[in-house]
């Protein structure tokens, strides 16, 4: 069996509390920043 790659993800939802830091923390990983969408009533 061979180990599998992520070659794209379309959709990914986090909660945070700080949403700069969690912003630098994915690009320096690699990811690119398409955009934001910020939910501050349900």
């Amino acid at each position: 069996m061979s180990k599998s790659k992520l070659l794209r993800m379309d959709n990914l939802l986090i909660v945070v509390n700080g949403l700069e830091a969690t912003k630098a923390f994915f690009l320096e990983l690699g990811f690119e920043f398409e955009g934001e969408t910020i939910l501050t009533k349900w």
